[in-house]
């Protein structure tokens, strides 16, 4: 939501929050190898890093936010509210 790029490891729910290569970058557990090579692009690429930080800043999916998650829950409940 910042506009900052991310560098994540493929697990848990990272994979849905992340679109590689638009919005960041998604990296094998443990393959440290590859992250210090999207740093080094995102570092040293400064057109490179204004793109996907722009991009990353444009695809903000909502549902991740926890008061969205929040209400969603609590909507529920009271749909099956007895």
């Amino acid at each position: 939501m910042k506009g900052k790029p991310v560098i994540a490891y493929k697990t848990g729910g990272i994979p849905l929050q992340i679109r590689h290569g638009y919005s960041g970058f998604l990296v094998d557990v443990g393959n440290t190898s590859k992250v210090a090579d999207y740093a080094k692009k995102l570092i040293l690429d400064k057109k490179y890093y204004k793109k996907i930080s722009q991009q990353a800043k444009n695809h903000i999916n909502h549902d991740y936010l926890t008061l969205n998650n929040c209400a969603k829950w609590l909507d529920l409940a009271l749909k099956f509210k007895k």
